[in-house]
């Protein structure tokens, strides 16, 4: 069988003589086609012609797919890791040209390096390193996005700081994924203390643009920085095109609306339209019921439905949304308390001075109501009613310090007084 590595040398030869980004690219990709079928050999063949800083890149690049032919995965990643380097002391050298074939070889070892953790996971007989290739990968990528943030070229059509954005999405994504919140902050402050050198994100691939958003705003939920995780997760979906469906964005538009209909429901009391609901179906399966019962107030379900999704709410940040979405429901259970005390002039003849205890059966009986009757009141006469007043208390007053109730607390009379006009100020209307 005819050695393909001669041919496959001449044509990044041309690549590289050229200044041919997008052949170049082609080249440094393990899926090309290039090698399929036919084994690689002799990997230093014919390197002469090459100035010697793009001899290990070549060299690692035919050893990546060496090894995936060998069926090596961990050997694989680490000399895909090798061969990034060796593209980092390229992009040191070269303008933006490069860009291209450097973005390839950062994808294809991220992939490779969660193949490795499989792979060591999935078989017992392979050492445990100590780290994992995620976090080998990582480090090599971020000087990947340092190089970039750092260029001095002059001229901005050759400066590689166009391909900041791309990196900051790779490293999230990484970051994300080892839950390591602290690594991603550092990198959103590199970038924010050179944000007035970078280019605009209307000025850099969409694709970048929207994964650049999208992570952002998963850090920004992280932090609690809910309405600019709000404002970057609309800037992402207006650059896909709004919540009409693409075609071609239409998985980055449904990772967004995961993200975006809870934290838009927070800020802005909107629940999701039918139309979403209809056309991402993840979406409805996930909010479809949970929104129903914020909007009614019903608390049990509510909790119920949270439990169920917890752990992908862990997962994107969006636990602590729901713990103030849950505050709201409580807030509406409130308010609706308080109205009914006010048709009860008899029993409560001040009917702005609100007991705790009344604030402390309604949560009792959101929590544990049921259509059925009979169950209710056995219940009630079992003595299994549990007023805790001081789970009450602690509502009441964070929703007083928060502006929801517009009122104190009487500790020594157990009472909450609430202004007499507009006991719950910011409680608006959920459309």
């Amino acid at each position: 069988m005819r050695n393909p590595v001669p041919g496959y040398l001449q044509r990044f030869y041309d690549s590289i003589s050229h200044k041919d980004s997008i052949s170049l690219g082609f080249q440094l990709w393990v899926a090309n086609g290039a090698f399929v079928n036919k084994p690689v050999e002799n990997t230093d063949l014919g390197l002469a012609q090459f100035e010697a800083h793009w001899r290990p890149v070549i060299i690692g690049y035919l050893n990546v797919v060496k090894n995936i032919q060998n069926n090596k995965i961990i050997e694989a990643f680490e000399c895909s890791n090798t061969l990034l380097k060796a593209m980092n002391r390229i992009a040191e050298k070269e303008d933006d040209w490069v860009l291209t074939a450097l973005k390839t070889v950062v994808r294809d070892l991220k992939l490779l390096a969660i193949d490795a953790d499989n792979e060591v996971k999935n078989n017992l007989s392979i050492p445990e390193p100590t780290e994992k290739y995620i976090q080998v990968a990582a480090r090599t990528i971020n000087r990947s996005f340092t190089i970039c943030l750092n260029d001095k070229e002059e001229n901005k059509a050759r400066n590689k700081k166009k391909a900041v954005y791309f990196f900051i999405a790779q490293m999230y994504s990484i970051y994300f994924s080892l839950s390591n919140y602290d690594l991603a902050g550092s990198v959103q402050k590199a970038c924010q203390q050179k944000m007035n050198e970078l280019p605009s994100l209307k000025e850099i691939p969409k694709g970048n643009a929207i994964s650049y958003l999208y992570y952002n705003s998963c850090l920004c939920a992280n932090d609690g920085a809910f309405e600019k995780a709000y404002d970057n997760l609309n800037q992402a979906l207006q650059l896909i095109g709004g919540a009409a469906i693409s075609i071609k964005y239409k998985n980055q538009q449904q990772s967004i609306l995961l993200m975006l209909v809870p934290i838009t429901f927070l800020i802005t009391r909107r629940l999701p339209s039918q139309y979403m609901l209809d056309n991402f179906p993840k979406v409805k399966a996930m909010y479809g019921d949970i929104f129903k019962y914020a909007k009614e107030g019903n608390l049990k379900n509510f909790n119920v439905h949270v439990k169920k999704i917890e752990i992908f709410l862990l997962r994107k940040n969006l636990y602590l949304v729901f713990q103030q979405i849950k505050t709201l429901v409580i807030c509406r259970l409130f308010k609706k308390t308080y109205l009914n005390i006010k048709t009860l002039p008899k029993i409560f003849p001040i009917y702005y001075q609100l007991p705790l205890s009344a604030f402390a059966k309604a949560l009792d009986f959101a929590n544990n109501y049921t259509p059925d009757s009979q169950k209710m009141e056995t219940r009630r006469n079992s003595g299994k009613v549990n007023f805790d007043l001081d789970a009450a208390e602690c509502f009441v007053a964070n929703m007083i310090f928060s502006g929801w109730i517009k009122g104190y607390i009487s500790h020594s009379k157990s009472v909450v007084v609430v202004s007499k006009s507009q006991p719950f100020p910011k409680l608006v209307k959920l459309v």
